[in-house]
């Protein structure tokens, strides 16, 4: 089926000399390894080409559900705890959370990229959001990141084409500044090697790093964009869980692009 992001995923691979991202191997091999000849602004030109060669000129199904801040938080009718928190979280912070944001679905047609959608936005103050990946059991940090760009470039492509597709959000498509943000326990930012009884942390900050002024680099003067990763301990409870993210983030600057 046709997709915004038919091309992104094996150019991913392609930054990653051929490797799967979703393999936790590729995950510990990447980690604290910052190659000489790595370019993270030439990556990410590379990544945004991809899903603008996917780019329609108009939607092929006239659709105004994408960039939308939901409103009223979907029923709990689900078995997934990511799910539940994400829902959990936009119950309780009404205003300043919302949660499943669709970005892309109908571009290619009825059935296209559906499910594609941010699980959490954040919304600090005007102009200002954040857009979190959450992971609950599921992934790893390496492909999570990429999963957090894939949307961004996705954000801009869909700033930049806007006419004709329907967008009633405008604050939000004219904001001054996106975070891109990996959102897990703390538990998920860690590893353990064969031999070792003790637990080792992926280190990630320098591809982040690379990443993130490649994404300014695209984004221009029009909006300042930043690509991090944030872990929160989780509580025996799933409102305790919410509380924890909610209250971490109030407390939390919001990390602006410094270069």
């Amino acid at each position: 089926m046709p997709s915004v992001l038919t091309e992104y995923w094996p150019a991913v691979a392609a930054i990653l000399d051929g490797a799967n991202p979703r393999h936790r191997s590729v995950c510990m091999r990447v980690s604290g390894l910052r190659p000489r000849e790595f370019d993270g602004r030439a990556a990410v030109r590379s990544l945004l080409a991809s899903v603008e060669r996917h780019w329609p000129d108009k939607p092929a199904t006239r659709t105004t559900n994408n960039w939308n801040l939901r409103r009223e938080v979907p029923p709990f009718v689900t078995r997934s705890p990511e799910v539940a928190l994400e829902r959990t979280i936009a119950a309780r912070a009404s205003g300043a959370w919302f949660c499943q944001m669709s970005t892309a679905s109908g571009i290619h047609g009825p059935a296209s990229d559906k499910r594609r959608a941010i699980d959490l936005v954040h919304h600090p103050k005007d102009g200002h959001y954040r857009f979190i990946e959450l992971k609950i059991g599921s992934d790893n940090p390496l492909y999570a990141l990429f999963e957090a760009l894939g949307y961004g470039l996705i954000y801009l492509m869909s700033r930049r084409s806007r006419c004709g597709f329907g967008y009633s959000d405008r604050d939000l498509m004219s904001a001054h500044a996106i975070e891109m943000t990996v959102l897990a326990p703390h538990a998920f930012f860690d590893y353990r090697r064969r031999g070792h009884d003790a637990a080792f942390t992926y280190d990630l900050n320098w591809l982040e790093e690379e990443l993130s002024e490649g994404l300014q680099e695209v984004a221009g003067d029009d909006v300042s964009m930043v690509l991090n990763s944030v872990g929160f301990e989780p509580g025996s409870r799933l409102e305790d869980s919410a509380a924890a993210v909610i209250d971490l983030f109030e407390r939390r600057v919001f990390h602006l692009p410094t270069w």
